[in-house]
This record gives C-alpha cells, structure tokens and sequence, in this order.
C-alpha cells in the first residue's frame, strides 16, 4: 500500500505542477476583460453611462444619443 502511494504522489506529481505553471501563465495573458478593467479603474471618474451586455448593446446604441 506504502509503495502504491508514493508511485501515485510521484504519477500525479508532475501533473499538479503542469497544470499550475499552466493556470499561472495563461492568467498573465492579456485580454479584453483586463483592458476594459484598467480603462475603468482610470477613467472611472469620467464615465456617466455604463452599458453592460452582449455584443447587441455594443453595437446597437448609439452614443451620440446620451
């Protein structure tokens, strides 16, 4: 049972340590959520309308209008 144990932690092993070198570098991959967050966090005091939804509301209200 001892040696089962240690030849399954030495199995899995590698496979945790993939999987959080893995979770680490893709969360420093830059995308649009973290744009759109640092636009936010500084402009936040300029904003008077936040519109929030899918691709309809993006593309289907007109700012000039507010």
């Amino acid at each position: 049972m001892k040696k089962f144990i240690s030849k399954t932690i030495f199995f899995l092993l590698p496979i945790l340590v993939l999987a959080v070198i893995m979770e680490i570098s893709l969360r420093a991959i830059p995308n649009d959520y973290k744009q759109k967050r640092s636009y936010m966090d500084s402009h936040s005091d300029e904003i008077e309308v936040l519109v929030l939804g899918s691709s309809h509301s993006l593309y289907g209200i007109n700012p000039k209008y507010f």
